[in-house]
């Protein structure tokens, strides 16, 4: 590629090479007051929810945890779902069934 002078007339700038925080300390702080920002801004949302509508609530509450549950996928949180499904649907089948008939002895 042939140099062109035409692009070296112009004054040079001295630029740093680094930004002003080296480390990005800066940038950190910015990104830790948004993320906590958008936490509190979440926790309200879900307060004005809960007033609003509990029902809705109660299912945006649910969705959030079978996220944290698929998040952080762990043997024993695997265990203790099986368990917990185990006795719900041990619950729905007894209550599920007719009542048994009064013996009377004698």
């Amino acid at each position: 590629m042939p140099h062109c002078a035409a692009l070296d007339a112009g004054p040079r700038l001295n630029m740093p090479a680094k930004p002003r925080s080296a480390n990005g300390t800066a940038l950190k702080v910015i990104g830790v007051f948004k993320l906590v920002k958008a936490l509190i801004l979440v926790g309200v949302a879900f307060g004005a929810l809960k007033l609003l509508n509990p029902t809705i609530a109660e299912h945006a509450d649910r969705l959030a945890e079978i996220y944290e549950l698929l998040q952080r996928v762990s043997w024993p949180r695997i265990a203790t779902l099986a368990i917990n499904l185990i006795v719900v649907g041990y619950l729905v089948w007894k209550v599920r069934q007719p009542p048994e008939a009064t013996k009377v002895v004698g």
